[in-house]
């Protein structure tokens, strides 16, 4: 019986993985019948002006959708608009108090300052938009993690 090791999966392999911005829409729409095209929300955070008739998808998105989803969505609007973070950030936030929405939309300073530099980095062509989905070695320096008090990896007397 000969035994050969599977073969090694190539990148070229691998399902590449879908924008953020149409992950981002796609999370906007999941309740509505009517589906936000990734282009007009593309658009409605460039230029922080509500794309009419989409307001319940946006309000949606920007409620509930994670952080970091919101982050990479700011990166890649960032790296292909030509245009800073903090004005992508500055635009959801701006279509977030126009439809009341009374979470925080921010990023901490550190994970903007990191953004900006992933977004430089892909518009002088050092990266490819696509390395904006691995988080980085230092890329979580400064945070804690905790877990919660019922996680089943969490053993009296053994440490992480």
């Amino acid at each position: 019986m000969d035994s050969k090791p599977a073969p090694a999966k190539s990148d070229a392999a691998m399902p590449a993985r879908r924008p953020a911005l149409d992950l981002a829409a796609q999370t906007a729409s999941t309740s509505y019948k009517c589906m936000l095209p990734p282009e007009v929300l593309g658009e409605a955070l460039r230029t922080g002006v509500m794309p009419a008739g989409f307001e319940p998808h946006i309000g949606s998105l920007l409620d509930e959708a994670p952080l970091s989803l919101l982050g990479r969505v700011a990166a890649q609007i960032s790296a292909a608009a030509a245009l800073s973070v903090e004005q992508v950030w500055a635009n959801m936030q701006e279509l977030a108090a126009q439809l009341q929405i009374t979470r925080e939309i921010n990023v901490p300073a550190m994970l903007k300052d990191q953004q900006a530099r992933d977004s430089a980095e892909v518009a002088i062509g050092q990266r490819s938009a696509r390395s904006l989905w691995v988080v980085q070695p230092g890329d979580l320096d400064g945070y804690t993690f905790t877990p919660p008090l019922t996680s089943e990896h969490d053993k009296p007397g053994e440490e992480w």
